[in-house]
């Protein structure tokens, strides 16, 4: 019963492994960085089940920029 647990978990384990890796690769062979971080944090989105994702800079003043949503 345990092993069957075990492989449900390396089975969402590489799933997730699977889909960063696809993630990385669209960024990268994106023409448009822009566009493709806000396709990627869709996509992140879209596969964690979350309605928002934002990526945050912070400022050398230490104030934060919401700069992709």
């Amino acid at each position: 019963m345990n092993n069957d647990k075990d492989n449900a978990t390396l089975y969402a384990e590489l799933k997730a492994e699977r889909f960063m890796t696809d993630q990385i690769s669209l960024l990268h062979e994106a023409e448009d960085l822009a566009d493709g971080i806000n396709f990627m944090l869709k996509s992140i989105g879209e596969f964690t089940g979350a309605d928002r994702a934002y990526i945050f800079e912070t400022s050398e003043n230490h104030t934060s920029t919401n700069t992709y949503e």
